[in-house]
């Protein structure tokens, strides 16, 4: 997750950046990299690269949060330095 964002109260209300969340309901959009498994069953991904693959620049998505809804095992999860 690179960027979260909630949409402020009211009818008009805009869309603004949060920098934590504790209801995932509250968040209207999230920004993520995008990554790709390199091989089935293995635990090993790199990140997808825009159009722009010359130069090397990463791919990104803004979705809505009920799509990052998903259960990931903790084994699973490797925090880099």
């Amino acid at each position: 997750v690179t960027t979260m964002y909630e949409k402020g109260a009211g009818k008009g209300g805009k869309h603004n950046w949060v920098s934590s969340s504790n209801n995932i309901a509250a968040l209207s959009y999230i920004g993520l990299q995008v990554w790709q498994q390199v091989r089935p069953g293995h635990r090993h991904f790199h990140g997808i690269f825009g159009p722009a693959t010359h130069l090397t620049v990463p791919q990104f998505v803004h979705i809505p949060s009920a799509t990052f809804l998903c259960q990931i095992s903790a084994s699973s999860v490797q925090v880099l330095p």
